[in-house]
C-alpha cells in the first residue's frame, strides 16, 4: 500500500512538472506574440491623384 501511494505521488509530481512546463511555454508564446504584433491606426486626411502624360497616352 505504501509503495502504491509513493508511486502515485511521484507520477503526480511528474505530471505537475510536465503541465507546468507546457503552461510556461504557452505564456511565453503569448508574450512574444503580443510583443511582435503592433497595431497602428492611421487616418487619411486627403488623397491627391495625378496622372502623368505618359499614362494618358496609354489610356487613349
Amino acid at each position: 500500500m505504501a509503495k502504491t501511494i509513493n508511486y502515485i505521488g511521484k507520477a503526480l509530481m511528474v505530471l505537475g512538472v510536465v503541465f507546468g512546463l507546457l503552461s510556461i511555454s504557452s505564456v511565453w508564446k503569448d508574450y512574444t506574440y503580443r510583443k511582435a504584433s503592433v497595431v497602428v491606426k492611421t487616418q487619411i486626411l486627403s488623397v491627391e491623384i495625378k496622372i502623368s502624360g505618359q499614362s494618358m497616352e496609354t489610356i487613349t
